[in-house]
């Protein structure tokens, strides 16, 4: 179980602070294709430990349940691996752009001020996100799968929405630097100290965090002729 665990954080880390869990705090999702497939090579190593270690007539009702459902979920996954290019991560229904500041606004705690760096951290770590996928949307571009034009512009819109106010531009702070000097502000050290991170967070926001937005705004830009 260890073992397996530590396969899940380093590819869903985001997973693992929905749960509570503080491991790889300051890291966000793997979006590769490598990951992808490490995730799958991971649950077919779990599907086939557990039928090594259980007989389902043994189990009771709700033990078989379980089982049956963990095994149709993989075998659901392994026959959908050679379609996994079809699915467009950037939609009018939600893309990375608007769903990675709700996941940190939402799920990100502050109690210490390792967990405002960690925050930081992953501010910086949306520009590698954002390349990740922006990659990905290319490849697809590459074979032929282009989202419906009419998703373009919303996806957009949810992208420059987040680079809209402080620290960015002018008027009030943006959602996430808000977010964040609030839960700092909560914090029992000196004033200086909320000062070096709430600074940080500013560095990291003007600088990876903005560019991994302008990576993917470009991105759309590039492949939007395209599309149907």
């Amino acid at each position: 179980l260890d073992a397996a665990f530590d396969e899940v954080a380093a590819t869903n880390p985001q997973l693992l602070t929905q749960l509570g869990s503080r491991q790889h705090y300051g890291r966000l999702n793997d979006f590769t294709d490598a990951g992808r497939q490490r995730v799958l090579e991971m649950r077919e190593r779990q599907l086939a430990e557990m039928r090594r270690q259980f007989q389902p007539d043994r189990l009771t009702p709700a033990g078989r349940l379980s089982f049956r459902l963990f095994q149709e979920d993989v075998e659901e996954a392994r026959a959908g691996w050679r379609w996994r290019w079809h699915q467009f991560p950037a939609t009018n229904n939600g893309s990375p752009m608007g769903t990675i500041p709700v996941f940190m606004i939402n799920n990100h705690r502050v109690e210490s001020v390792a967990d405002a760096e960690a925050y930081v951290a992953r501010l910086r770590e949306v520009e590698r996100v954002m390349g990740e996928i922006s990659a990905n949307i290319r490849r697809q571009a590459e074979q032929g799968i282009v989202p419906p034009a009419f998703n373009f512009e919303p996806v957009r819109a949810d992208g420059r929405r987040i680079l809209t106010g402080a620290p960015f531009t002018d008027g009030p702070d943006m959602p996430v630097f808000a977010d964040f000097q609030t839960k700092v502000n909560r914090l029992q050290v000196p004033q200086a100290e909320k000062d070096r991170l709430i600074a940080a967070a500013r560095e990291a926001l003007t600088g990876p965090f903005r560019r991994g937005y302008e990576s993917m705004l470009a991105t759309l830009d590039e492949i939007e002729p395209r599309a149907a």
